[in-house]
């Protein structure tokens, strides 16, 4: 879909953005279940209020992975569309 002198750029930024983000993503969840969260849904239910140190971040990393402004995930599917 991406064509022209500006597309390498483009979608090796998107694929760095998008590793990064899911690799933060499954880390955070990961030692979220070292820390005795329950690796379902319901386990995840309040996890701002129990531990939000984990919580911000884990709600960061997938805002962006949806592609909302003004996180990485926004700029580099605007990169690739541009």
């Amino acid at each position: 879909l991406a064509g022209g002198p500006s597309a390498l750029p483009a979608v090796t930024m998107y694929l760095l953005v998008y590793a990064l983000m899911t690799y933060g993503a499954f880390a955070v969840v990961s030692e979220a279940e070292a820390a005795g969260v329950e690796p379902d849904a319901a386990g995840f239910a309040g996890l701002g209020r129990r531990a939000p140190a984990l919580a911000i971040p884990l709600a960061v990393f997938m805002v962006s992975l949806t592609g909302l402004p003004p996180l990485g995930g926004f700029l580099a599917k605007f990169l690739v569309f541009r």
